[in-house]
């Protein structure tokens, strides 16, 4: 009767794969338990190459995007708020955010930039003006730590 050791197999190990080495990256990482911080090469692995990791990042955001948001102007013609809404719609805000909180909650980061055209200082002015206020009043802090956990660094506060 043959027995394994009459034709030796020899064994491989498979250090990559037609999916790159996420998999490998997610399979080699320490167990993970709830609460822990992975590192961010196995949370972008889980992110991109595990069934569920699109849905564990995206889920809340797309739960708090799905409800129909009520935007009003004081003092201003409903039509400021259709307005509002148009625009909003034809820059893909509401894709912008899901990205980058997707990105946030991945990574542990991520950041917005906006563009202003060369010409269009008006624009500019009224949000340097805005930042500046808002980093003297203590709000821009405020907000940053309720969505990130930790205030602004020294060097935007100390400006």
């Amino acid at each position: 009767m043959p027995t394994a050791t009459d034709n030796p197999v020899p064994s491989a190990v498979i250090t990559s794969s037609s999916l790159g080495n996420g998999l490998l990256d997610i399979m080699s990482a320490d167990t993970l338990q709830p609460g822990d911080t992975p590192s961010w090469q196995v949370a972008r692995a889980i992110y991109l190459y595990h069934p569920l990791g699109g849905k564990i990042a995206e889920s809340p955001i797309r739960m708090a995007q799905s409800q129909e948001r009520e935007i009003t102007v004081a003092g201003a013609p409903e039509k400021v708020a259709e307005r509002f809404k148009d625009q909003w719609s034809t820059l893909g805000a509401s894709g912008v955010i899901l990205n980058t909180m997707t990105q946030a909650r991945v990574y542990g980061l991520s950041s917005v930039a906006v563009g202003v055209k060369k010409d269009e200082t008006r624009l500019l002015e009224e949000a340097n003006k805005w930042i500046a206020a808002n980093l003297k009043n203590g709000r821009l802090d405020a907000i940053y730590k309720k969505y990130h956990g930790n205030g602004l660094p020294d060097v935007i506060l100390n400006q």
